[in-house]
């Protein structure tokens, strides 16, 4: 005999849960003696609500701890609209501007409760969708509190750290690049030493190994001094007007600090009307740090962004960089500290 399977729930046995719990909601008792009596309006919006929250709540325990025929998230499900039912009513009828949110629902922050939380960013309702990012910056939040990224990476070591006073200088230099017909005096122990992309070129099989003069082609000079710069004194000012240029040397010549200080820089910029070209920028150079920067953003600007016409576009291609960002989020949690972690969201019609 094939057992009944109670979980997942059919579509229509959740509208039809719905309607049952706006009947609790109007039906008079004494709880609603002592609040006051919701009207059809208020219920009708709360038990949505209550029912979904009750549903992820449920789906995240049948995910943790799966069974033949769900019963035991059924039990979930139904033990949570109660308690949700008990607080609206408590809550008594108000004017929707003047409501207070519901209490929260606790979503346990492991891979099951990770993967409601991002199906929810696909959801077509819209409430869903900001409870989720809601939720996921709450969550992004708490890993940077515990273990703060610095803005960018240390500086070269003491023994590459030539200082400035040897940038473009032809003491002790021992082979020259020429940018836009101009010489660049350098040192190949300091390049070697900095930088992957020097050292194949001094150490391979390339014409450059026993060149004297070295010629470097599309790039200024301005952009080349400034990240030779970086590599004899590991620090220069990034701003906006060349973040661009030397993020693209950078990423050339393998410099992740340089890499590291551009996407910083590049990050503080990021608007609504421009993260999906942000987005497509962090992607052309593996810019891991913009692609963080630009996913945040995302999650944090979401009643701004949702309304734009490629919204759901960007969505679907950020959805599995946004996966991996959050995987390594609670590594890091763990990594931190062995407890479990929560997030909470606010079920709350604005």
């Amino acid at each position: 005999m094939h057992s009944v399977k109670l979980w997942p729930l059919s579509h229509s046995m959740r509208r039809i849960l719905v309607e049952q719990i706006v009947k609790n909601l109007t039906t008079p008792s004494i709880l609603s003696q002592k609040y006051g009596l919701l009207s059809k309006e208020e219920a009708e919006e709360d038990a949505k609500q209550i029912e979904y929250a009750a549903f992820v709540a449920a789906t995240q325990h049948f995910r943790k701890e799966p069974e033949r025929n769900g019963g035991s998230a059924a039990q979930v499900y139904a033990r949570k609209s109660s308690e949700l039912m008990v607080e609206f009513v408590k809550a008594g009828p108000k004017h929707k501007e003047d409501r207070e949110t519901i209490p929260d629902l606790t979503i346990l922050v492991d891979a099951n409760g990770l993967s409601i939380l991002l199906e929810l960013l696909e959801s077509r309702n819209l409430n869903h969708q900001r409870y989720s990012c809601v939720a996921l910056c709450k969550l992004a939040e708490k890993a940077s509190s515990l273990s703060p990224v610095d803005a960018g990476p240390p500086s070269p070591t003491s023994q590459v750290y030539l200082g400035k006073q040897y940038v473009n200088n032809p003491t002790f230099s021992d082979v020259t690049f020429l940018i836009e017909g101009k010489r660049f005096y350098a040192h190949r122990i300091c390049l070697h030493a900095s930088s992957d992309a020097f050292r194949a070129m001094f150490d391979g099989g390339y014409k450059e190994k026993d060149a004297k003069d070295i010629e470097i082609p599309n790039i200024r000079w301005d952009v080349f001094e400034l990240m030779m710069r970086y590599i004899y004194t590991g620090s220069i000012d990034v701003n906006m007007e060349n973040a661009l240029d030397l993020l693209t040397a950078a990423d050339q010549y393998l410099l992740e600090g340089l890499k590291r200080l551009c996407e910083y820089k590049i990050a503080q910029d990021i608007l609504v009307d421009n993260v999906s070209l942000m987005y497509d920028l962090s992607e052309a150079f593996n810019a891991m740090s913009l692609k963080n920067a630009c996913i945040i953003f995302i999650l944090k600007n979401f009643d701004k962004l949702h309304a734009k016409s490629w919204y759901s576009r960007l969505i679907k291609r950020v959805l599995p960089e946004m996966r991996s960002y959050f995987v390594w989020t609670l590594t890091r949690l763990a990594e931190a500290d062995k407890e479990e972690y929560t997030v909470k969201v606010n079920f709350f019609i604005n």
